[in-house]
C-alpha cells in the first residue's frame, strides 16, 4: 500500500473512531440528563432538602433509583388511574432503556464496529450499534423520556 492510501485509510479510521466516540458520549450525556431529572422529582416527591438528597438517593443505581421512584409517586394519597398508568409506564422505559442499552454502552468492549458486550444471562458475546444510527436512536429516546416527565408530569 503506498503511502496515500495509507493516510486515507488512517484519516477514515480516525474519522469512524471519532464519530463512535461522540455518539457514545451523547448517548451518556443524555441518559445522565434523564438520571438527574429523576432523582430531583424524587427528592421533591420525598420532600428532601438540597442538603440530604445526595445521602439519601446517592447511592442508588438507575434501576433501584426508578423502582422507588415509581413506587414514592403511586403511594401519594388519590393517584389516579391515568395518573398510575402514566408513571408505571414511564418507568417501564426507562427501565428497559437501561437494561437493553446503558448498560451495553457504559460496559461493553468499544471498537470501531459496535459494542462487544456479553450477556449476563446466556454468557454469549454479541455485537450491538454496529450501525451508529442506532445508537442515535437510543440517544434520542433519552432525550425524550426526560421530555416526557416534564410533559406528562411524571
Amino acid at each position: 500500500m503506498n503511502d496515500d492510501k495509507r493516510r486515507i485509510a488512517a484519516a477514515k479510521l480516525e474519522e469512524e473512531q471519532r464519530q463512535t466516540n461522540e455518539a457514545i458520549g451523547a448517548f451518556i450525556f443524555e441518559f445522565s440528563q434523564l438520571e438527574f431529572t429523576i432523582r430531583a422529582r424524587l427528592a421533591r416527591v420525598l420532600g428532601l432538602k438540597d442538603s440530604m438528597a445526595d445521602i439519601v438517593i446517592g447511592p442508588y443505581d438507575f434501576a433501584m433509583l426508578c423502582v422507588v421512584s415509581r413506587e414514592s409517586m403511586l403511594a401519594k394519597k388519590r393517584v389516579s388511574k391515568k395518573r398510575k398508568k402514566a408513571v408505571e409506564a414511564f418507568f417501564k422505559d426507562c427501565l428497559t432503556l437501561n437494561s437493553q442499552n446503558r448498560l451495553i454502552v457504559a460496559h461493553a468492549l468499544w471498537t470501531i464496529g459496535g459494542a462487544s458486550h456479553i450477556s449476563r444471562s446466556s454468557l454469549k458475546r454479541k455485537i450491538h450499534f454496529s450501525d451508529l444510527d442506532d445508537l442515535r436512536a437510543e440517544t434520542g429516546k433519552a432525550h425524550q423520556l426526560m421530555m416526557r416527565m416534564f410533559r406528562d408530569r411524571i
